[in-house]
């Protein structure tokens, strides 16, 4: 009896280990510094055409995604998305102000300037602009993982300019 309680013991702890390290390993995570929707509108700073087309592809490869976004445009919205050239060490940035309950999203030129390969540079505007749209519906950045995200700092931005399964997946679980 106390060989079989034993191995039942076992099996048990073995099957909470597996399953707590595959749902660690698969889980989604949500921040909470972002729209409490997945429908929302925007407005653009001053961009010319191209940067408007930009930040247009951004919110049309969310909305069509099947992640349940709807990501508008008006005049009026205190969400911003912006471009231009910053002497700073980052592609995009998010900021969420919590006063207004809304978002600036800033994307730079200047440093895609410098490192997209030739040919690739609205490529990589978009995959920027639609990853910083990742951080309104709630998504973290990733960071050196197995599976392709839109969210992972070190992917292929000439790949990988749209939302992934894998973001699709977190944006209709964090909501």
């Amino acid at each position: 009896m106390h060989v079989k309680r034993t191995i039942f013991s076992a099996l048990v702890t073995s099957l909470v280990l597996t399953l707590g390290t595959i749902g660690v390993a698969n889980a989604y995570d949500c921040q909470y510094d972002a729209r409490p929707t997945r429908q929302f509108n925007v407005r653009y700073g001053s961009l010319s055409p191209q940067w408007t087309n930009v930040m247009d592809s951004a919110r049309s490869y969310w909305n069509t995604s099947g992640a349940g976004t709807s990501i508008g445009t008006t005049p009026g919205s205190s969400a911003v998305m912006e471009a231009g050239n910053y002497n700073t060490d980052w592609y995009g940035f998010y900021t969420w102000n919590p006063a207004i309950g809304s978002f600036n999203i800033k994307i730079n030129g200047q440093l895609l300037s410098s490192n997209a390969p030739s040919g690739q540079f609205w490529t990589w505007a978009k995959s920027t602009a639609t990853h910083e749209l990742g951080h309104a519906l709630r998504l973290k950045d990733k960071s050196q993982v197995s599976f392709l995200t839109l969210m992972d700092w070190a992917r292929n931005r000439s790949q990988v300019y749209r939302p992934q399964p894998y973001d699709v997946a977190n944006v209709r679980y964090c909501y």
